[in-house]
């Protein structure tokens, strides 16, 4: 028997972070198949179309009900849900920016009277912007002829004819037909007004190149329709207000000032709408269509595809009636009373399989393959983490026993 050296060349060994890397991975994929095969919680909009006057109570209600109540949530809170939820303006969608437009207005009055000029002269240019905002309308335009009117007054107190004579000439082309009473104003001012409208440019010798950046958007010039973007007018020279209104953008308008013989460039960017003021509208439409199946369907579709909700809870009726309408289905429930049935009502749209009574009779939930179910998804990711992890580590370990780099090794024959 003799001894001999044999010394062996192993392969390099699975680094340890590998393995680390694996568990991490594998874990992660169990826990996200688990989350997926239960399902996320499903987002309910509550729209109040009733005239009610326990109608928000009855909301705020709703909205606290879906709170505590397992797999659905309400759309987050704030001002599109307010927008949702709250009561609606009796004198439609326009209604609070024409009241901070009329107190502004209120506002310069008082300042003027007070001989603040400079006070008077800014809540005017507040009450000209908020009306710039909103889509041309008869009491917009009477309101802009109250602005270039009171306008024109503080120019007179300043003895300055000529932005007088402007402002005028600007009302006269929003109200062609207006006179002033002689009775309420000094002759002073009577004179200037009737001398601006005798002076105001007959001829249309002026042009006026109007783009927009939503081609074929309505273009409005001093209150009146004139065509539709691109656009090129002829206008008289002097003071004029062109206004856009095009859908699903914010209305916009500016004024712009044009000399006899002039060609001047307008282009006015619009702005998207915002989910609250398109909230606002699709609600007074809805009022005006009426609620009826087929309308409450309508609204509660374009309500869920505005906000992106899988559900829809329309508060409706006298006395508070709510209906659900449940977006992959395109279909309204039953129509009940809040305080009853709105627990039952709200079951119809959880996540998981249930009776439901859309169709008048009982549906059972269709059966699950195991491998489908949460605990077998469970399953499946945990075998295989125990498989990835225990390869490696049996892969690593009889590396590390077959040789050592280096390390004679006595062998007897």
């Amino acid at each position: 028997m003799f001894r001999s050296f044999a010394s062996a060349q192993r392969p390099p060994a699975l680094p340890r972070s590998v393995s680390v890397l694996a568990v991490c991975v594998s874990v992660c994929t169990m826990f996200s198949t688990l989350a997926a095969a239960q399902g996320s919680s499903r987002t309910i909009a509550i729209v109040n179309l009733s005239a009610a006057p326990e109608a928000e109570a009855t909301t705020a209600k709703a909205r606290e009900l879906l709170r505590r109540t397992p797999q659905i949530r309400p759309t987050e809170s704030g001002d599109l849900a307010r927008a949702l939820e709250s009561r609606l303006p009796d004198a439609g969608p326009d209604a609070p920016v024409l009241a901070d437009a009329q107190r502004a207005l209120d506002e310069s009055e008082l300042a003027f009277g007070q001989f603040k000029s400079r006070l008077a002269t800014s809540k005017l240019g507040e009450a000209r912007r908020s009306l710039f905002s909103l889509p041309p309308s008869a009491r917009t335009t009477a309101m802009l002829a109250d602005v270039s009117f009171r306008m024109a007054l503080i120019h007179l107190r300043a003895d300055n004819m000529g932005l007088a004579q402007g402002e005028f000439q600007l009302y006269h082309r929003l109200l062609p037909d207006q006179r002033i009473d002689p009775v309420r104003y000094p002759p002073s001012v009577v004179v200037a007004f009737e001398e601006a409208r005798k002076r105001l440019p007959q001829k249309a010798s002026a042009t006026l190149a109007i783009s927009a950046s939503y081609d074929g958007a309505p273009i409005y010039l001093d209150g009146q329709s004139a065509g539709k973007a691109p656009l090129s007018l002829a206008v008289t020279p002097g003071a004029h207000i062109v206004s856009i209104d095009a859908p699903k953008y914010e209305a916009a308008a500016q004024t712009i000032d044009i000399d006899p013989g002039d060609t001047q460039v307008v282009k006015i960017d619009l702005q998207p709408r915002s989910l609250v003021s398109r909230a606002l509208e699709l609600r007074f439409e809805a009022q005006e269509r009426g609620y009826d199946d087929e309308s409450l369907r309508i609204a509660a579709s374009r309500v869920s595809r505005l906000v992106g909700s899988d559900a829809v809870l329309i508060i409706v009726g006298e006395t508070s009636e709510a209906v659900l309408f449940i977006q992959e289905l395109e279909r309204l429930s039953y129509r009940s009373h809040v305080n009853p049935q709105l627990t039952r009502m709200l079951a119809l749209a959880m996540p998981v399989p249930r009776p439901t009574l859309l169709d008048g009779t009982l549906k059972k939930p269709a059966p699950v393959a195991w491998y489908r179910s949460p605990i077998g998804i469970a399953t499946i990711a945990a075998g295989a983490s125990i498989l990835i992890v225990g390869g490696l580590s049996l892969g690593t370990r009889d590396s590390s026993e077959q040789s050592r780099v280096g390390v004679p090794e006595w062998v007897d024959f």
